[in-house]
């Protein structure tokens, strides 16, 4: 449930012990505070097809609390997308996984993770993958500022291509090029999707989208 207070802007507030699930499809999220109270849980699947988009998600997890963002997005002009984690207390864990597409734009991917002495026993996770195509470009930053040796920290940067490998496996069991690029991309976006029914709103998008990749229709 968004919430609206004086000074914080957009607000999600997790608290009296609740788990959660909040999804988002196709919608821009621009700035974002979430704010997640002791003993509580929550988890995001946010999809976006980005068109000159920033987004800037502020996350703040108390004690014996978890979160789990998992963000995938399509960018074929300019995608900002910077996510700030601050831990207040123990005992909590923090997933954050995007997926990205880049076709042609810019995207920039900034994931902060801040831990101070104070806040011990906590696991922190950040992991970006993308995929770059007709000469896209991105920047990736998964940062980490921490101050207590009491943790377990993650952090995973992936950026290439379309893997020739599995389109030729596809291929090889007759599907066509275009088909078998398109199958790749539409479960890479949709991996980290943890949400049935957003998932089959993404897929119903994919295969109505039309995106011009090296003067070819992918999505038809």
């Amino acid at each position: 449930e968004a919430l609206t207070r004086a000074g914080v802007g957009n607000l999600i507030l997790v608290d009296n012990d609740i788990v959660k699930e909040i999804n988002y499809f196709n919608k821009s999220l621009g700035n974002k505070t979430i704010e997640i109270k002791d003993n509580s849980s929550l988890t995001i699947n946010y999809f976006i097809d980005a068109i000159d988009d920033n987004n800037e998600i502020n996350i703040y997890i108390g004690t014996n609390s978890s979160l789990v963002l998992n963000h995938s997005n399509m960018n074929d002009t300019n995608y900002d997308i910077k996510i700030n984690i601050n831990y207040a207390g123990e005992k909590s864990n923090v997933l954050v996984n995007v997926r990205g597409v880049n076709n042609s734009g810019t995207s920039k991917v900034d994931i902060d993770g801040t831990l101070l002495k104070n806040n011990n026993n906590n696991i922190l996770d950040e992991k970006i993958k993308i995929i770059n195509i007709n000469n896209g470009k991105v920047i990736c930053k998964p940062n980490m500022y921490i101050k207590t040796s009491q943790i377990i920290a993650n952090h995973e940067n992936a950026i290439g291509n379309i893997n020739k490998d599995e389109v030729f496996y596809l291929m090889s069991k007759g599907i066509n090029k275009e088909n078998a690029e398109k199958l790749i991309i539409q479960g890479y976006l949709l991996s980290v999707i943890d949400n049935e029914e957003l998932k089959t709103k993404i897929r119903e998008y994919l295969n109505s989208r039309r995106w011009n990749i090296y003067a070819s229709w992918w999505f038809s």
